[in-house]
């Protein structure tokens, strides 16, 4: 989920990863690349819509660079930090969910890695899966020491959150630090479902 133009799923392909993928990315350009990328590949697929927790359209936030696009109002501490990351545009974009998706395929039953790279936005992205959570076994997001978006939920909270929802963590490494000063700002952490390989 904010799959970009699929750097992440194309070093899986590149390892041996064989299984399917399923990437997301609303931003135009982004999905372009994401498309051509996903066309070498058979059994990934893509699709060109952001997922959070409401069905319809919505604004998305487009950075100088890419990927710090969010549909999140990015904050000025982020800015400070990272200064492409300046807003330069909006852009209109679907928006979806993983309830809505995954009901509509079946054949995705479960025991899925769930990759959220979306500036931000995690929670309601999670917000949109309360049904789907038990076919998440492993999760990885990117979480906040510092607010950088609005709404942000920070990793403090983050750990509460989910082990309300039964994820613990597993795994967590430095994401992103300020530019200049190098402060350590955002992690990436891997969390996993605490009923996967139970029977």
């Amino acid at each position: 989920v904010g799959a970009s133009t699929g750097n992440w799923a194309s070093q899986l392909i590149d390892e041996g990863y064989a299984s399917k993928i399923v990437s997301f990315e609303p931003l135009s350009n982004s999905y372009r690349v994401l498309k051509s990328r996903c066309s070498e590949f058979p059994n990934w697929e893509c699709h060109n819509f952001a997922i959070g927790d409401v069905i319809g359209q919505t604004s998305l936030n487009i950075s100088k660079n890419n990927e710090s696009s969010s549909v999140s109002k990015i904050l000025n501490t982020h800015i400070e930090a990272f200064p492409e990351s300046q807003i330069v545009r909006e852009e209109t974009i679907e928006i979806k969910t993983i309830d809505n998706f995954l009901e509509n395929r079946p054949e995705l039953k479960g025991n899925i890695f769930a990759k959220v790279d979306v500036q931000g936005f995690e929670k309601k992205v999670l917000m949109g899966a309360s049904y789907s959570l038990d076919r998440i076994s492993i999760l990885q997001l990117e979480m906040g020491l510092e607010a950088l978006y609005h709404d942000d939920l920070l990793f403090s909270d983050w750990l509460k959150h989910l082990k309300d929802l039964k994820f613990h963590p597993l795994y967590i490494q430095n994401a992103f630090s300020h530019q200049e000063t190098k402060k350590l700002l955002q992690v990436d952490c891997i969390f996993i479902n605490e009923s996967f390989g139970k029977s």
